[in-house]
Parts: C-alpha cells; sequence; structure tokens
C-alpha cells in the first residue's frame, strides 16, 4: 500500500507506485474541499497508469473514494451527489471516514477486499457487475455510506 498524500512532485512517479497494484483508495478531507477537485485527476492517472491482469479482463483497477475526516467536519456533499459522481466516474463505491477515529476504514478496506476477491473468483468481464450505489446495508459498521456490490444473474446461477 502506497499513500503519496496528494503530493504533486509524485505525479511523474506513480506509474511506478501502481504497478502491481489490484485496488486503490482515493481520499479527500471532507475539511478541505480543494482536495475533492484533485479526486479526479487521481482517478484518471490511476485509471490511464494501471489495469487489472488479463485474466481479470484487463479492465481499470476498483477504485474506492474516501471522504475523510468527518470527525472534523460534516460532508459537505449530499449522498445522492456522492453517489452520482461515482457512478458517473467509474468509483466502485465511496465512504465517509475518520481516519483518526477509525471510522469506516475497515469497512470500506473490506469492500474493496471483497471486490477484488469476487473479480479474481469470477475472472469474468464487466457485464457481469453491477454496482448498486443507493442501497444502504443496515448491518455494516457505517449504515449511511454502506452500499453493497450486487453480481448480475448469469446463465451459470
Amino acid at each position: 500500500m502506497w499513500d503519496i498524500a496528494g503530493q504533486e512532485r509524485f505525479g511523474n512517479m506513480t506509474q511506478a507506485y501502481y504497478r502491481g497494484a489490484i485496488g486503490a483508495f482515493i481520499v479527500y478531507d471532507v475539511t478541505r474541499p480543494l482536495t475533492f477537485q484533485n479526486v479526479l485527476k487521481w482517478k484518471n492517472d490511476i485509471d490511464a497508469k494501471v489495469e487489472l491482469p488479463l485474466a481479470w479482463g484487463g479492465r481499470s483497477i476498483p477504485v474506492v473514494l474516501l471522504a475523510n475526516k468527518i470527525d472534523q467536519h460534516p460532508n459537505p456533499k449530499p449522498q445522492k451527489e456522492m453517489e452520482g459522481f461515482c457512478r458517473d466516474n467509474s468509483f466502485i463505491q465511496w465512504f465517509e471516514t475518520s481516519a483518526k477515529e477509525n471510522t469506516s476504514i475497515d469497512t470500506a478496506a473490506e469492500y474493496l477486499i471483497n471486490h477484488i476477491v469476487q473479480l479474481e473468483m469470477s475472472k469474468q468481464n464487466d457485464s457481469e457487475y453491477e454496482v448498486d450505489y443507493s442501497s444502504n446495508d443496515s448491518t455494516a459498521a457505517d449504515s449511511s455510506t454502506s452500499n453493497k456490490h450486487i453480481p448480475r444473474a448469469t446463465d451459470e446461477s
């Protein structure tokens, strides 16, 4: 796991950091709205420089967006806006987090890991999966932002 903390000076070295990655988090700081403006720059950089192995379809790696520091300030972006943003920009999910208070960190990590495991198990193309940004899972640690990743039924079912 690499954390380049949004440092622009590492921009020309990101391909080396991304090499071999099969999933990513992009984190923005809800207390500093400018950091949200850089989210797409980082997402586009990841999409341009790293792909899943060909056996997994060779597509872009799954990326989860984290709205961090909710312990200091509520996320100014409404849930529907975040869902639309993630859907429109191919994030597999988003979570409100607090690294300081360990809020939803495990939930977000488990979500990404489970998604990667599903990719490994299926070794199928994108059409097998659908991301549901509107369904809340009330059993998750933070039900306001924990949404389900739902596989579509296939002929094998």
